[in-house]
């Protein structure tokens, strides 16, 4: 999908429009319930409302406010302001990076980087979230195996980690909730 490219004006107008998402109350309340994350990715399959087009963020802010009952998806005209350098490889069919390439490799034809994923760590969870979910595991299950925790966050996330670490945040928030709402195991009876 190609990023549209937007005038000075229109980014201003993006700009003002998530402000004025960010400070409506029905934000704030869906924040404080840690409901935000979960409203986006449901009505509009994003983590973000920086990935958000103008057309939706005006629509988002419409129903916010109570303008609209309606949630309208653009998804070709969604704007992505990750930065490609922090997250992303350059992207091989951009003729700037495969210029670049030649540049760099003279006559010889350089392969053009794999456009993939990083690891995101401002989206990792804490290491305080994952020592939280370590403590309140081993206080209330009956196996405090690792491999049962794993099991358990599949059960949770639907993502069966390698590592606690390798959670992101969100999905951390949801085990704690999860892992809070879960009842203290009696121990098992070895008179059996």
């Amino acid at each position: 999908m190609k990023t549209p490219e937007l005038t000075s004006k229109q980014l201003q107008y993006r700009r003002d429009l998530l402000a004025k998402i960010h400070v409506s109350a029905e934000y704030k309340k869906k924040k404080e319930a840690d409901a935000w994350d979960a409203f986006l990715y449901v009505n509009y399959e994003v983590e973000t409302c920086a990935d958000l087009g103008i057309g939706e963020l005006k629509n988002l802010l419409d129903y916010l406010s109570g303008k609209t009952n309606e949630i309208v998806k653009d998804e070709d005209n969604r704007y992505y302001t990750c930065p490609t350098s922090e997250f992303y490889a350059p992207d091989p069919t951009d003729p700037k990076v495969k210029e670049e390439a030649e540049q760099k490799d003279g006559d010889a034809k350089a392969e053009p980087p794999v456009k993939t994923p990083l690891a995101n760590a401002a989206r990792a969870a804490t290491a305080a979230q994952i020592s939280f979910i370590n403590a309140i595991w081993q206080s209330k299950a009956r196996d405090k195996t690792d491999f049962a925790l794993r099991r358990f966050i599949h059960r949770i996330t639907g993502d069966l980690p390698l590592h606690l670490f390798s959670l992101n945040r969100k999905q951390a928030r949801n085990v704690i909730t999860a892992l809070k709402a879960m009842k203290q195991a009696k121990p098992v009876n070895e008179s059996r």
